[in-house]
């Protein structure tokens, strides 16, 4: 900032004392004054332009009109001459002037083209910060909920006085050993797209590889018609659900609440199992 403030203080100075000079040998003509008065803060913008702008043209633009300027000032002292460069005076200021007024443009288009390209950039990043926040908050391959939303929801009481229901695919490794992960896949993607339908998207959430949690908003979850609705379509596979349901208590903590959701789950499936072997 100092490097340029001491050169164009010392024109500046030059200038004034070139008007005082004028004025004290008679040189009272108004509008060579203002020609000085012009031509310095032409240079001065061409100066600090020079420093700061990366524009070539508006550069050249602001120099020719300086040196039109300049001309007006030596035909004003030289007087009457024929010397034919100073006629070229008005042409260059008025050369200056075209110039400028296109470089302007030139520069105003440029900005537009830095804006688009900032408005898309904020856009994509936009754009990529919700398919991260999706992607966080959903299961990648069944696009119900994520574990971390699960509790997330938990925490912030958004499910206060639903039945969490904690959901284990009964036999779901038989599954993958028989028929293959690619079909355990497509039985997992079928059983949450029947969850669903029964639970709705945002009440039901996979935190894990064949466990699920979803809420139900009802007197008393009616457990045989939950397993009939989840398991539409994939009896086939000779699978079931074991089911744990708690009434989610706001003053409980949510993994206080997995937890004793999970307890019963397992008492369910052990029941199963003791009534089957019963059944041998």
């Amino acid at each position: 900032m100092i490097k340029t403030a001491v050169p164009l203080l010392l024109f500046w100075i030059v200038n004034i004392a070139l008007a005082v000079f004028m004025y004290t040998n008679g040189h009272t003509d108004y509008e060579s004054f203002e020609e000085l008065f012009w031509f310095a803060v032409s240079f001065t913008l061409f100066f600090i332009i020079t420093k700061e702008v990366v524009n070539k043209l508006l550069r050249v633009a602001l120099l020719v009109y300086s040196v039109g300027l300049l001309l007006d000032i030596f035909d004003s002292f030289i007087g009457n001459t024929n010397l034919p460069i100073l006629g070229l005076d008005t042409s260059l200021k008025n050369l200056g002037f075209l110039l400028i007024s296109v470089g302007f443009y030139r520069m105003i288009k440029e900005k537009r083209k830095d804006v688009y390209k900032l408005k898309a950039e904020v856009e994509r990043r936009r754009q990529l910060e919700q398919q991260m926040r999706y992607e966080a908050n959903h299961d990648s391959m069944t696009g119900v909920g994520s574990r971390k939303a699960c509790f997330e929801g938990l925490q912030a009481h958004k499910f206060a006085g639903l039945w969490l229901l904690y959901l284990d695919v009964d036999n779901f490794k038989q599954v993958n050993d028989t028929y293959g992960h690619h079909v355990g896949d497509k039985v997992l993607i079928s059983f949450t797209q029947n969850m669903q339908q029964y639970f709705g998207l945002s009440h039901c959430f996979r935190i894990g590889g064949d466990e699920f949690i979803a809420y139900v908003d009802c007197e008393l979850p009616n457990l045989d018609e939950i397993r009939s609705a989840l398991l539409n379509g994939l009896l086939e596979y000779n699978i079931n659900v074991s089911i744990g349901q708690v009434m989610v208590d706001p003053a409980k903590q949510a993994d206080l609440l997995i937890h004793e959701a999970d307890k019963q789950m397992y008492g369910d499936k052990k029941g199963k199992s003791l009534r089957s072997s019963s059944r041998g």
